[in-house]
This record gives structure tokens, C-alpha cells and sequence, in this order.
């Protein structure tokens, strides 16, 4: 199953519009066996905000309207990077409830982390 979740979150990412098509990323978050939210990364306004992109993580979270809590996190990075999400990506999914990330990067290794 979990190959399942990563390949959705392949797909995900492909939705995109990270100016840097290598660094794109697709986030699903399921919770008993069912996708709740999706993200992927995407570039902001760059006059409304000091920070340019909104990460997959953080979009995912955002759409979950705050059921997240004791889900897992399946993250997918096309090319570059880390395969893992960032300090502030982790942060804010442990916040959230996640209870475990599984993250996959373009060479297939698969990482698998409860938090």
C-alpha cells in the first residue's frame, strides 16, 4: 500500500508550478486508509510574502482543515533536495498529529519515519 500512496504523491507533484521543475514535491495525507488532503509545492505572489514558495507539507496541512491528527504523511520529490521534508516542514507536521512521514525521492529510496 504504501507504494500506492507514493505513486499518488508522484503524481501529485507533477501538478506543480515550481519554476524549478526539478524541486517539484507532492504530499498525501491518509488517515485509516484514506486520503484526506493533498499539496504540492507551489510559488507565491513574490511581492506578498518574504517567502517565495508554500511547501507541499504545508499546503497538504492546510487543506486538511486540521483532521490530520494521527495520520501518515507520504511525500514525493522529483529531483533535488532532501528526500525528507525541511525543519519547518517537520515541525509543522508533528504539530499537526502526523504520526508518521514516508517520503520517497526520484532514485526510489523510500525513508520511513515515526514522529
Amino acid at each position: 500500500m504504501t507504494r500506492d500512496w507514493i505513486s499518488l504523491a508522484q503524481s501529485i507533484a507533477s501538478l506543480s508550478d515550481y519554476p524549478k521543475k526539478g524541486r517539484r514535491t507532492g504530499c498525501i495525507i491518509v488517515k485509516k486508509g484514506r486520503a484526506i488532503s493533498v499539496g504540492w509545492n507551489k510559488e507565491k505572489n513574490r511581492l506578498a510574502v518574504k517567502e517565495r514558495t508554500v511547501h507541499s507539507e504545508i499546503d497538504a496541512l492546510n487543506r486538511a482543515n486540521g483532521n490530520a491528527k494521527g495520520s501518515t504523511a507520504y511525500i514525493f520529490r522529483m529531483k533535488g533536495g532532501l528526500s525528507r521534508p525541511c525543519m519547518f516542514c517537520f515541525y509543522a507536521l508533528r504539530m499537526a498529529g502526523i504520526r508518521r512521514v514516508v517520503c520517497e525521492d526520484e532514485y526510489g529510496e523510500i525513508e520511513k519515519r515515526e514522529i
